[in-house]
C-alpha cells in the first residue's frame, strides 16, 4: 500500500529587499510640470517677436500701397497741371486777340466821334438831320451809283444802292414789294423813271421773267414782277397775280 504526501506544497517566493531607487525625471504621475520664469519669459520674446515680424509686414504691404497711390497721384496732378497751364495759354493768347480787337475799335469809335463832332453833339445833329428832311430813326443810303456796262443804255441800265444797315436795306425792299410804284427820284435822282429791284433768281427764274416780259411789251399782260424768288404776273391791273413756275404756263396769255 502506498502512502501519498498529501501535505501542501508551499512555494517560497523571495523577494529582494533593496529597492532599485528611479530619478525624478522618469517619474510621471500625470500632474502638470511647474513652468519656471526664464520658461515664460522665453515664449512671451518669441510671441512679441512673431507679432513684431507679422506688423512690419503689414506696414511694408500699406507703404507699397501708399506710394503707388501717391505716384498716380503725382502723375494725375502733372496732367491737370499741364492742362491748366495749356488753357492759361490759350487764354493769354486770345485776350491778346481781343484787346487786339477791341483797341481797333476803339479807334474806329474815336474817330468816329472826332468826324460826328463828338457825342455831346447828339442834339444839333438831330437838328440838322431833320433840317435837310430826315427823321432820327432814318439813316439815308450809303451810295447811289449807276453802273454803266457796254450792253446797258440810259433807258435800262443798272443801278446800285448801298445801305449802311442791313434793317433799313430790308426795309426799303419791303416797302418796294407793298407799293411796287419806286421810282429814281426815291434814290435821289432828278427822274420821274420807275425802277424795279432785281433778286437774286435762278437761272429757270430768269428765263421765265424774261419771257414773261416781252408779253408785256407785247401788250399781253399788264403786270410783271418777282416776290421771294417766284414770277408773278397780272394780265390787267385789277385782276390776282399769278405765280409762274414753267415757261409753258405763260402760253396760256399769249
Amino acid at each position: 500500500m502506498s502512502v501519498c504526501n498529501t501535505s501542501p506544497i508551499v512555494s517560497e517566493i523571495k523577494t529582494n529587499p533593496v529597492k532599485r531607487g528611479r530619478s525624478d525625471d522618469d517619474s510621471d504621475d500625470g500632474t502638470p510640470k511647474p513652468v519656471t520664469l526664464e520658461d515664460l519669459m522665453d515664449a512671451m520674446t518669441k510671441q512679441f517677436k512673431l507679432t513684431q515680424e507679422h506688423i512690419d509686414a503689414v506696414n511694408t504691404t500699406i507703404t507699397e500701397k501708399i506710394e503707388s497711390v501717391k505716384a498716380e497721384l503725382d502723375d494725375k496732378l502733372d496732367a491737370v497741371s499741364r492742362d491748366i497751364a495749356s488753357f492759361k495759354d490759350e487764354c493769354a493768347a486770345r485776350f491778346t486777340v481781343n484787346e487786339g480787337a477791341l483797341q481797333t475799335l476803339n479807334e474806329q469809335v474815336d474817330g468816329i466821334s472826332q468826324e460826328i463832332g463828338g457825342l455831346e453833339k447828339r442834339n444839333e445833329l438831330i437838328a440838322m438831320w431833320k433840317h435837310v428832311g430826315l427823321e432820327e430813326t432814318q439813316i439815308p443810303p450809303v451810295d447811289v451809283r449807276r453802273l454803266n456796262t457796254s450792253n446797258s443804255s440810259e433807258k435800262n441800265g443798272l443801278i446800285m444802292l448801298q445801305f449802311a444797315l442791313r434793317n433799313h436795306r430790308d426795309d426799303f425792299y419791303s416797302g418796294y414789294l407793298q407799293k411796287c410804284s419806286l421810282q429814281l427820284s426815291h434814290l435821289g435822282i432828278d427822274s420821274t423813271r420807275r425802277v424795279f429791284v432785281s433778286e437774286n433768281l435762278t437761272f429757270a427764274a430768269r428765263q421765265i421773267k424774261r419771257a414773261a416780259l416781252r408779253l408785256k411789251e407785247a401788250g399781253k399782260l399788264s403786270s410783271v414782277f418777282t416776290k421771294l424768288g417766284i414770277v408773278f404776273v397780272k394780265r390787267r391791273k385789277d385782276q390776282q397775280a399769278v405765280a409762274i413756275s414753267t415757261e409753258s404756263q405763260l402760253s396760256s396769255f399769249l
